[in-house]
């Protein structure tokens, strides 16, 4: 809006062209809601984004042979952030108002955006991660094959942990599975990952992290900062730091709600899990 009180013909108009493209995703998606409760499946949802790229070939340009796997890796960000109790179903309303629909809506003003998450360039990069893992090509991913995410920078225990708390079959992870631990990892400021990750560190399953179990994850990834040639820290300075960070209600007792209210999880459970994140974290200016 300019002095005088008016908007650009633009912005006007691209406001009316997004109302109007809300309204009319919201009714294409109703036509999925088959028990008209106002939520959609996994699987309906994942049906409608079937439908929904075979309609647009110039946004979804992908071989015939890799669409199921990128439905899959769609409704999968979707169902992550938005159905975090996994119900099995994501409202229609919330998911139109989430910063998620934003995200898949921009592909229409720029396809080709590797950092979407949405856009063909980025599903064919995790995807290839996926395959990449499996070693032994059976499709699933082992415990030892986790272990070469990201060239082995997560702590063992956290990985043993994933295994314990994720859905596994013949304790080996599916592509699904995957999918919401590459997210978990990728997001550790939202509070749907804080949660998945604390449920993981939670190592006495009491509600909150003690210093020993802390100390415990500290002493795991100090194994792997040797391998890696990272400068080491001093055990009790970066205990005291994170308890600081946290700054949790109740003292030497870090729980979810602390490191989502301190603002500062991204850097605390980046440096319980990841060597990379402690090391980042003692090299920092």
């Amino acid at each position: 809006m300019d002095e005088s009180g008016y908007i650009s013909v633009k912005v006007f108009f691209d406001y009316v062209l997004k109302k109007v493209s809300f309204k009319q995703t919201r009714l294409d998606l109703s036509l999925y809601d088959t028990d008209n409760t106002g939520f959609l499946t996994e699987e309906q949802f994942e049906s409608y984004l079937t439908d929904l790229i075979k309609s647009l070939p110039q946004i979804f340009d992908m071989d015939e042979s890799f669409e199921k796997f990128y439905v899959c890796i769609a409704a999968r960000k979707f169902f992550f952030f938005l159905d975090p109790r996994h119900k099995g179903k994501i409202n229609i309303r919330e998911a139109l108002m989430s910063p998620i629909y934003q995200e898949f809506y921009s592909l229409k003003e720029k396809n080709d955006d590797s950092y979407n998450w949405f856009s063909v360039n980025s599903a064919m990069k995790v995807y290839g991660l996926y395959l990449n893992l499996d070693v032994d090509g059976n499709g699933m991913i082992s415990r030892s094959e986790l272990s070469n995410f990201c060239s082995g920078v997560y702590s063992d225990i956290f990985l043993d942990r994933v295994f314990e708390e994720f859905p596994t079959y013949n304790n080996e992870m599916d592509f699904q599975a995957f999918l919401d631990f590459y997210l978990m990892v990728n997001n550790l400021n939202k509070p749907e990952s804080i949660a998945l990750i604390f449920r993981c560190l939670d190592l006495e399953g009491v509600g909150y992290l003690s210093k020993p179990v802390v100390v415990h994850h500290y002493r795991s990834l100090f194994q792997k900062m040797v391998r890696f040639g990272f400068d080491i820290t001093e055990e009790e300075n970066i205990i005291i730091e994170l308890f600081d960070m946290a700054h949790p209600d109740e003292p030497e007792r870090i729980k979810v709600q602390d490191l989502i209210r301190c603002g500062m999880a991204n850097s605390i459970l980046g440096i319980l899990i990841d060597a990379r994140g402690l090391n980042n974290h003692d090299n920092r200016e």
